[in-house]
């Protein structure tokens, strides 16, 4: 049930008045204090909570506000998404990335990810220089 948010004009106090939307008529609103119809109604921003997949979505079509709730700090979070991205990407991103965001939705830290990989890449290296004369 929707509660409704209003100001008695006379008194300058605030009140709530619960009620169905079918029974909402701004005249019939009286304040508690004064009895008083000489009230007005407070309307507040309102903001709707999206799910996670419609607000990648809004990201893929251009609305990069829509990544202003990603909590960069919680793996799941950021594999999730990283996962969806990818998944809906033209371009192949290839296995290693797949397996990363299976790791962070697992909760793996990224830095625990970057610091293995990092790693990987440095054996490549120390192979490649010992087979080149």
């Amino acid at each position: 049930m929707p509660i409704y948010e209003f100001i008695c004009k006379d008194t300058g106090k605030r009140f709530e008045v619960k009620m169905r939307y079918d029974e909402y008529d701004p005249q019939a609103i009286r304040s508690p204090f004064t009895g008083s119809a000489n009230v007005e109604r407070i309307i507040r921003g309102v903001r709707f909570v999206r799910s996670e997949s419609s607000r990648w979505e809004a990201a893929l079509e251009g609305d990069a506000s829509a990544l202003n709730d990603i909590d960069e700090t919680e793996p799941k979070t950021l594999g999730r998404a990283l996962s969806y991205f990818g998944r809906n990407l033209e371009s192949e991103l290839g296995q290693e990335f797949k397996k990363v965001t299976e790791r962070l939705q697992d909760g793996e830290s990224p830095e625990k990810i970057e610091q293995s990989l990092s790693s990987l890449s440095d054996n490549n290296v120390e192979s490649i220089e010992k087979d080149t004369p």
